[in-house]
């Protein structure tokens, strides 16, 4: 994320003709994925979002579903003990709340303000480099 944000940024600098932005759907997202999904923003992997996702777009590759877990620690903790040792069986989050019809409306929202993030943000640059 950090490398990325830098990199965009650079590139700016450096290539004045070149716009370049940085968008990450879910958090484009985020405030909207709340009415669909009640664990947005606390999950980190394999929980109601991701899973409701893979469930919409790729049922076939869900082989079926971890149990519901969230450690007693924050994301934070990422920083000091490796995912596998806080979440043992791979989930941060919970699958049980996971259904392909949240994933539909999930992929629908995602879209959707993606592409009026970069319509707007595209349009704000163009009106301040001129």
């Amino acid at each position: 994320n950090f490398i990325a944000k830098t990199t965009v940024r650079q590139l700016n600098y450096d290539h004045p003709d070149l716009q370049v932005i940085w968008a990450q759907p879910f958090g484009v997202a985020g405030k909207e994925l709340m009415s669909v999904f009640q664990t947005a923003g606390e999950e980190v992997h394999a929980g109601e979002v991701v899973t409701s996702v893979m469930l919409h777009l790729f049922p076939e590759l869900v082989k079926g579903r971890g149990k519901d877990h969230v450690p007693v620690v924050g994301e934070e903790y990422l920083n000091y003990a490796s995912f596998s040792a806080l979440c043992p069986g791979g989930v941060w989050g919970y699958p049980s709340l996971a259904s392909a019809e949240k994933g539909a409306r999930a992929v629908e929202v995602t879209v959707r303000c993606t592409t009026e993030y970069i319509t707007r943000t595209f349009g704000q640059l163009s009106s301040i480099k001129g």
